[in-house]
């Protein structure tokens, strides 16, 4: 099986795949958008790349059954009449781009994310395995904090409700708690970085990856507000956390319910008690960010999820 990607995937990380026994080995369009976005346009950028890589892999190993790593190259590799298996959907149930991905991918074999989106594959008549996420972003150790004052990180873009997060906020500033919001939400961060909530927010809108991973790891709990919805959300940041020895609290929806263990990874409670919820785990996570980690290298790994995705693939 050729293993398709798109980026500057490092030598390290690729290596991890090509261990695994059911990699020959790997075909990669480095110069692919990181945003997705070329002239402004996200159709016209995942598209095109996706394109390239599959017209690079297919000319390069046509007859080989290829495992597409983004979910649009395998709808081009199909487009060519190649054989192909593929990690992740990432799309709404009945949106136009599941349509797209339904129709394009056929009975191609799905590995998904979350086993809400496993279901609804399935339901539409595709092929789906669910398996946990993992990687390895190389991001640094959190250096437990010292003081009383509480770091909160907020990150991510898919899915996150941000009507929730501002109703905490408003609760936190009334409380008058010592407490900061540390939000790195993309373009959504500015909105919520307030004149008047200037006492427990900390803006970052703009962050590479290595910036997001500094920055989460200077906090001591990682919050994902997450709205509740069909397709995966919110792994990567949960993931990224406790690689950095940063427990998570999420909100219980069924896109990530199945990552919650309640002692790494803890569903929310509700407004008034998930600000001392959040201050709790937060200290508790001061005393075991080296058993985070432990955990993250077991459950979360890049090693970890390529097992997982393997061992579903053989299934197929």
């Amino acid at each position: 099986m050729i293993l398709v990607t798109l980026g500057r995937e490092s030598e390290e990380k690729l290596a991890v795949w090509l261990e695994a026994p059911i990699i020959d080995r790997s075909v990669n369009f480095r110069h692919a958008s990181p945003s997705g976005y070329r002239l402004r346009s996200r159709i016209l950028g995942i598209g095109l790349d996706a394109s390239i890589v599959a017209a690079k892999a297919a000319y390069a190993a046509r007859g080989s059954t290829f495992l597409a790593a983004n979910p649009w190259s395998g709808v081009a590799l199909r487009a060519l009449r190649q054989r192909v298996c593929v990690t992740g959907l990432y799309s709404v149930p009945g949106s136009r781009s599941w349509a797209v991905l339904r129709r394009g991918l056929g009975s191609s074999p799905v590995v998904t994310l979350s086993e809400s989106e496993c279901s609804a594959w399935r339901a539409s008549g595709g092929t789906a395995i669910a398996v946990k996420y993992g990687n390895s972003f190389a991001y640094p150790k959190r250096v437990p904090a010292r003081g009383s004052r509480v770091r909160v990180f907020v990150g991510g873009t898919s899915d996150r409700d941000l009507n929730s997060l501002s109703r905490l906020i408003e609760l936190a500033v009334a409380r008058q708690l010592d407490l900061t919001f540390v939000l790195a939400l993309g373009r959504h961060t500015s909105s919520l970085d307030r004149q008047e909530w200037r006492s427990v927010v900390e803006g970052h809108p703009v962050l590479d990856q290595d910036g997001f991973g500094r920055v989460l790891a200077s906090c001591d709990v990682a919050y994902l507000p997450l709205k509740e919805s069909p397709r995966s959300a919110g792994h990567m940041v949960a993931v990224g956390a406790v690689e950095a020895g940063v427990p998570v609290v999420t909100t219980d929806v069924s896109a990530i319910r199945e990552y919650l263990d309640g002692t790494y990874m803890r569903a929310a409670k509700g407004d008034e008690s998930l600000l001392d919820q959040l201050r709790e785990v937060a200290i508790w996570g001061r005393n075991h960010a080296a058993r985070i980690r432990e955990h993250w290298r077991d459950e979360y790994s890049r090693e970890a999820y390529v097992a997982r995705v393997s061992a579903a693939l053989m299934q197929f």
